[in-house]
């Protein structure tokens, strides 16, 4: 009884980003949040989702940004507008959800409201010739029409670099400085073309990073500033392009860049605002 009600409010309360089943939404989520969501469940609470601004939600309006209620809504609303809407894929790009349990509400992992849910980032950019090359390569043996580009952030990726760590929810250029003092400019070395393909809707094309570095500097980063990070794992990589699905197949394996070293000698500290605070490492 208590399963099918937790997917049963899945279902409504996080009101289908996709065609997916109520199963597999609960798959999508972290242990953790499941944890929460069932905790809430077992209390009259009212379990909201974030729906991005520009949204249309009722005919002829349009939100700002924020939380929506299933209360919010008549059955015959729900099931008229706000349930055709929200299976269209047009609010959540990816069914990968997380919960707060503050405010009770389920949203993609990417979603944001306002400056409460933006997340500041380290990355390591790559040498320029090295990157002109490596985006190159990517035009020259992906076609424009294999392009995942139903998101404006998808497509072809023109900041080439690899990503330290997402998800900061503080304001740690201080700490990540005092951090990076102590550490030593150090080697990374690229490996074979492969790819990501746990999303439905597309693949990310990527190249392997090997460096022991990178990833002591990402655990180091995560235990010592406050995060939302929610990726388990670490994996180096730098992305080249989203791909519609299964097109990045044929790519995989390629190893035109293995072996390829780069010194790193700085990182990149992106802030919530996106501004981008170059750190330097040690001596």
């Amino acid at each position: 009884m208590v399963l099918r009600k937790y997917a049963l409010a899945l279902y409504k309360e996080a009101m289908l980003a996709t065609k997916d089943n109520v199963d597999l939404f609960v798959e999508r989520m972290a242990p953790e949040d499941r944890k929460k969501v069932k905790k809430d469940l077992d209390s009259p609470k009212n379990i909201g989702v974030i729906v991005p601004e520009g949204i249309s939600v009722r005919p002829g309006t349009t939100t700002h940004g924020g939380v929506i209620h299933r209360s919010d809504f008549g059955d015959k609303e729900y099931e008229d507008f706000i349930k055709p809407l929200l299976e269209s894929n047009k609010v959540f790009a990816e069914p990968v959800l997380e919960y707060d349990e503050v405010t009770h509400t389920v949203r993609h992992k990417e979603a944001k409201m306002g400056a409460a849910y933006s997340k500041a980032s380290t990355q390591v950019d790559l040498p320029e010739q090295l990157a002109q090359e490596i985006m190159a390569w990517g035009k020259a043996n992906v076609s424009d029409k294999d392009l995942y580009t139903k998101d404006d952030d998808k497509g072809r990726e023109d900041e080439i670099h690899v990503t330290l760590f997402y998800g900061i929810v503080e304001d740690a250029e201080d700490k990540i400085r005092e951090m990076m003092s102590g550490v030593k400019p150090f080697e990374c070395r690229l490996g074979l073309v492969t790819a990501f393909k746990d999303v439905k809707e597309y693949d990310v094309l990527k190249i392997d990073v090997e460096s022991p570095e990178l990833v002591k500097l990402h655990y180091l980063i995560q235990d010592n500033v406050k995060n939302k990070n929610k990726y388990p794992t670490y994996t180096p990589h730098v992305s080249i392009a989203y791909m519609n699905k299964d097109k990045a197949n044929r790519l995989i394996g390629e190893d035109r860049f293995r072996g390829t070293s780069f010194k790193v000698t700085e990182i990149v500290y992106s802030t919530k605002d996106h501004d981008k605070i170059k750190i330097p490492l040690g001596s």
